[in-house]
């Protein structure tokens, strides 16, 4: 989903990406009301439009809000089976979670919050707070056609193919930090739903699938999606355009494991050389990941120390220092233009 409020001159430990990610979970949960039982209630009908306007539905404007409401009501069903073949994987399996759990459940993490808004979007559910936390409420109705779209031969097919295209574009990120979506649009049409960019509505299909599925910002060209761990986008970016190209299988498979045969070594000794002085609920192999991604954003040796200072219950020397410079070098940037303009996945 899109990235909104990311403060630009944020301090590197607060771009590390599980203080990003609660900082985003906080903000979204603060200016969420209480949860209704599905997108139209309780909704007048200035609210109604405006939802319709923000909403990923081909819906016909009416006059009266009563007339409105049963065109969007209308036009969800009419999409239904083909949405459910499309939805990122956050979102099929919060569906799933909500189809066994009658319709409600309380959002655990940042990720299934995007999920939860993205099915707003798609006005099958309504996201709010319920006892002071995050709750997503499916739409009744939908409840039966959902179980019998998902239950289609053809849906499991689809599945299968965006399991693959999902990774690879995963990988693609994890090696670039950042793509334009026009390229996996136009891909995710082929590959995915076997058509291709003349198809109208599998491009619409395909734009709000990478919408749901990944992190977005808008920028001046359209839409970059974001490696999730990438806080700000601007210094990978240096007025490229970053697009998909053809990568080598090593990298592919490194990219779709969230990490390079390269980078491997290093990571595994800077666990090691930490695993004995973290403080409490620290995780090695998290921490390390953490600091390696923000190598990646182009952070310096002293900009990890201060990190890994935070984690730690001693002052980051010896052993720690020498595995956190080895990291560092053997972790290649994303910001590096050359690496952008080379581009993937035909």
């Amino acid at each position: 989903m899109f990235r909104t409020g990311d403060r630009p001159d944020a301090e590197w430990p607060e771009r590390a990406l599980s203080r990003a990610q609660r900082a985003r979970m906080e903000r979204v949960s603060a200016a969420l009301g209480p949860v209704r039982a599905d997108a139209f209630e309780g909704r007048s009908a200035k609210e109604l439009w405006e939802t319709i306007e923000r909403c990923w539905q081909d819906v016909a404007k009416k006059p009266m809000r009563a007339q409105q409401e049963q065109a969007a009501r209308e036009a969800v069903l009419r999409g239904l089976e083909r949405q459910a073949d499309c939805l990122s994987s956050g979102e099929h399996a919060l569906v799933e979670r909500l189809l066994i759990l009658d319709g409600g459940v309380t959002v655990t993490d940042y990720e299934e919050l995007c999920a939860a808004q993205a099915l707003c979007r798609r006005l099958w559910a309504d996201v709010g707070l319920q006892d002071g936390r995050p709750f997503v409420r499916l739409d009744a109705t939908l409840a039966q056609p959902l179980t019998q779209a998902m239950a289609r031969p053809e849906h499991a097919s689809v599945r299968m193919r965006i399991f693959s295209f999902e990774a690879t574009v995963a990988a693609a990120l994890y090696i670039a930090g950042a793509l334009d979506d026009r390229t996996p649009q136009a891909l995710f049409a082929r590959q995915v739903l076997l058509t291709d960019e003349r198809d109208e509505e599998a491009m619409h299909l395909a734009r709000h699938y990478l919408w749901a599925g990944f992190d977005c910002v808008d920028y001046e060209d359209g839409v970059l999606l974001l490696h999730p761990a990438l806080y700000d986008p601007a210094p990978v970016l240096r007025g490229v355009r970053p697009e998909l190209t053809s990568f080598t299988a090593e990298q592919i498979v490194g990219g779709m494991q969230g990490i390079m045969p390269q980078e491997e070594p290093a990571q595994r000794a800077l666990e090691r050389a930490i695993a004995g002085a973290l403080r409490a609920g620290e995780d090695a192999e998290e921490c390390a990941t953490e600091l390696r991604m923000l190598a990646k954003q182009g952070a310096d040796f002293d900009a990890l120390r201060e990190v890994l200072s935070g984690r730690v219950t001693v002052m980051p020397g010896g052993a720690m220092e020498r595995a956190l410079r080895a990291m560092l070098e053997a972790t290649p940037s994303w910001t590096c233009g050359e690496r952008l303009c080379a581009a993937a996945l035909q």
